[in-house]
């Protein structure tokens, strides 16, 4: 459930989103998220930002914005520097004006880059009661943890929470140090830690809660390392825990949750630890994986219970599976919605737009876009289907075709209730072809068919008695 703050108002703030501004009730635990977004992805060894890497087909800015609003609805804050204009695109593409935007250039660390952001939010006439503070690169952390954190960061009264996690290999990540009682004393950067504290294997994840008025008090006593020149935000742990401040390292159960993407390995990794959540997710909810880590199915997928998912399946966007559906292996179903009791594939592909009602069949090999199969209809082999309407218990044979597409514009197919058509016909729309109607194999169909009537379109089959044999004949002695 989410902490919600007082229901009335504590202050009215003025705030300036992207040149818009809007009035906003700021409860009395107000919280507003910053979030950290400006590294050159230098790591990455890729042309655009890391923000613009998409892990389960959502982008890290659209998962960043979405995890900052788990803690607090306020328009969070985004730190930017590198590729600023492609990222804010992004966020504007999906959020508009829900956000602020600041530039961190050069970069200095994410001490400055948290002062560039605090600067923002007075500029705007803000005054929240605490700060929320994470890497627009480590958005996997589950919402309930989120909300477990901010809860126990309040109720607990702490002028300082920050979320940690135990590693198998903790790497380059800064090291939490803890004393003999188990609380915190430092966090410090790996590259600024003893061999000792290399050993710990407890990470800052870099979630952060913090009082608005200590974490201004202690930015301000921030200096630059004397290693990197960087300002660190982690130093404000030590800092506020020598003006004996209640400072908490709060564990997270699972260790994957603080994963954050600095290169192409560890974005693979995410989509891993991503898609074997959403596989488990499913799988409690009644659906059925023949090898969960051979698929991969976008979050925003929504299946139903005794669906079966063979191995090697790519489901992607917004789509809707069905009770009792089968998808066979190698498939893959992209913005589709596809009823009870279908069955797909193997190696089908079910592109946007496409619309299966109950118990449809769509085989090996068949493609279909734009299309509606109503009740009962299959193509079971090597057929394109895009842009039609397929009414009931209609059979599409093998290698058929609906030539959709004149180089200029798209047309529209309609097949009728019971309608049979052969083996490797070409429907070049628009056509229609009525209820009833037989199309007869290795036809061309470029006229509507009537209901109840046979369409057949071919030349002519020649029969050339003992023809093979005098061929044959021929060949031989002009091989000779």
């Amino acid at each position: 459930m989410f902490w919600q703050g007082s229901s009335s108002a504590s202050e009215v703030a003025s705030r300036s989103l992207l040149g818009k501004t809007i009035q906003r009730e700021m409860g009395q635990e107000a919280i507003i998220s910053i979030v950290l977004a400006a590294g050159a992805s230098t790591r990455m060894k890729s042309s655009k930002s890391k923000l613009l890497h998409e892990v389960a087909g959502v982008s890290l800015a659209r998962r960043a914005w979405e995890q900052a609003r788990v803690v607090s609805s306020e328009a969070p804050v985004f730190v930017l520097g590198h590729q600023r204009q492609e990222v804010e695109k992004e966020l504007n593409k999906f959020f508009g004006n829900e956000y602020m935007a600041c530039v961190q250039d050069p970069p200095r660390g994410t001490g400055d880059a948290v002062r560039i952001a605090v600067e923002s939010i007075k500029k705007n006439n803000l005054k929240p009661k605490q700060i929320f503070i994470m890497g627009g690169d480590a958005c996997f952390v589950k919402p309930e943890s989120l909300q477990a954190f901010r809860d126990d960061h309040i109720n607990r009264k702490a002028v300082l929470s920050f979320l940690t996690a135990q590693l198998p290999d903790a790497h380059n990540y800064g090291r939490v140090v803890r004393n003999s009682q188990d609380a915190v004393e430092k966090i410090v950067e790996a590259k600024n830690a003893s061999r000792v504290e290399l050993q710990i294997n407890e990470i800052n994840a870099g979630f952060y809660l913090v009082s608005w008025d200590a974490l201004n008090e202690a930015l301000a006593l921030v200096k630059p390392n004397e290693k990197s020149g960087e300002y660190y935000l982690t130093d404000i742990v030590e800092i506020l825990l020598r003006r004996q401040a209640l400072v908490m390292g709060l564990r997270l159960g699972d260790w994957k949750e603080s994963v954050g993407v600095n290169t192409q390995q560890d974005l693979a990794f995410a989509e891993r630890v991503l898609r074997d959540r959403i596989v488990d997710r499913w799988m409690s909810a009644g659906v059925q994986f023949q090898d969960p880590t051979s698929v991969w199915i976008s979050e925003d997928t929504v299946l139903e219970a005794d669906v079966y998912i063979a191995a090697n399946v790519h489901i992607q966007g917004a789509c809707k599976i069905s009770r009792g559906t089968q998808v066979g292996a190698f498939c893959h179903i992209e913005d589709a919605q596809v009823g009870e009791k279908c069955q797909l594939g193997p190696f089908a592909r079910i592109r946007p737009g496409s619309r299966l009602d109950q118990n449809v069949k769509i085989g090996n090999f068949v493609e279909t876009k734009k299309s509606h199969f109503q009740k009962g209809s299959k193509a079971n082999h090597l057929s394109y289907i895009g842009d039609a309407e397929v009414g009931e218990s209609s059979n599409i044979g093998a290698g058929t075709i609906t030539c959709n597409y004149d180089g200029i514009a798209k047309y529209q197919t309609e097949i009728g209730n019971n309608v049979f058509i052969g083996s490797n016909t070409a429907l070049v729309a628009p056509v229609k072809i009525g209820a009833g109607a037989i199309v007869g194999a290795g036809s061309v169909i470029t006229e509507n068919v009537d209901p109840n009537s046979i369409a057949l379109e071919r030349s002519s089959q020649q029969k050339i008695k003992d023809g093979a044999t005098r061929f044959r004949e021929k060949r031989q002695k002009e091989s000779k």
